[in-house]
């Protein structure tokens, strides 16, 4: 008979003891009807591990029509139609060219070409490579834009298909896309050559 009173003595500490531990927890972190909808959901859509990565989009300013780079696209599975896009600044597989707006776009700074030319255009026809995206074309036809004694622009004449030679990648830009800041540096200094010789 003491052994089942000292049973129930010790079954009820323990009772006692977890329900004041689970007390002490939901007292310390709020729950999940304490926390806003929007809370929740950025609390979900914050880390990356969340996301489904999908594919590699090359993105094009639609203002200035400049190549602003290679992402990979992220699809949450929680979110239908949201869409997370991610620089990469590593060799990629482009299933998609996409425009976006705005004047949020930071456009990197030019290198600099000879002083003696001011607001001029010239219409050259090269071999390119776009450094960053791992691709290039031969005998695509550009046009240079010069200002204030510096290149501007390089701007495609017509929809250009780029190809990797390493890899079943493609990119095609429209004309008038400004592929300067995509160029590696010795398209760059071809193009200088071109021009200056």
């Amino acid at each position: 008979m003491d052994n089942e009173l000292e049973l129930d003595r010790l079954f009820a500490e323990a009772r006692a003891a977890m329900r004041h531990e689970v007390k002490v927890r939901k007292a310390r972190v709020p729950t999940q009807v304490q926390l806003s909808a929007e809370e929740r959901l950025r609390a979900e859509l914050a880390p990356l591990e969340n996301w489904v990565k999908q594919r590699g989009i090359a993105l094009v300013h639609q203002e200035t029509r400049t190549l602003i780079g290679t992402f990979i696209e992220y699809t949450h599975p929680k979110a239908p139609g949201a869409r997370r896009l991610v620089r990469e600044y590593h060799e990629l597989p482009v299933e998609a060219t996409e425009e976006v707006a705005g004047d949020w776009v930071h456009v990197p700074p030019q290198p600099p070409a000879k002083h003696h030319i001011w607001h001029a255009s010239r219409s050259v026809q090269m071999d390119c490579v776009l450094g960053r995206m791992h691709v290039s074309k031969a005998n695509v036809e550009l046009l240079a834009r010069f200002g204030e004694g510096s290149l501007d622009r390089v701007e495609l004449q017509n929809d250009t298909t780029f190809i990797s030679p390493t890899t079943p990648e493609i990119v095609i830009l429209a004309a008038g896309t400004n592929i300067l800041p995509e160029m590696s540096q010795s398209s760059i200094n071809n193009l200088l050559k071109i021009l200056y010789d």
